[in-house]
């Protein structure tokens, strides 16, 4: 027996054992319980089956508002200026997309004598 199957029969037995365990724990603790309890027990573990099913990616209302806010100020704070983070009137295409205000716009091209650069207002 090699050491992949070894560890293959180990799992098997173990993951035996746990249903052995849990069907043994499930009856010792619905034997004392009357026919209504009984019920109960097990309406609690359709619904327990029942969540296993529901999407991971479920989001609730409150998670959607937040994402929704989040994005809402992503938005706006792309629209601010790449220097000093005033709101910004000017896309620069020759400076990656990056935006300005007018004065920064201004002393940066100028700073580093940059005129063939295009832009566009916001």
């Amino acid at each position: 027996m090699d050491a992949e199957s070894a560890v293959a029969d180990i799992i098997q037995r173990t993951v035996d054992e746990i249903k052995v365990e849990e069907s043994d724990t499930n009856n010792a603790f619905t034997a004392g319980l009357s026919e209504k309890d009984k019920q109960i027990e097990q309406r609690l573990a359709a619904l327990k089956e029942n969540a296993k099913t529901i999407p991971i990616d479920h989001k609730w209302s409150w998670q959607i508002k937040a994402e929704e806010e989040k994005m809402k100020e992503e938005e706006e704070m792309e629209k601010w200026c790449c220097i000093c983070n005033d709101d910004g009137s000017l896309r620069c295409h020759g400076c990656e997309e990056d935006v300005f205000c007018q004065r920064c716009f201004k002393e940066q091209h100028k700073y580093y004598n940059i005129t063939d650069h295009n832009y566009s207002r916001i």
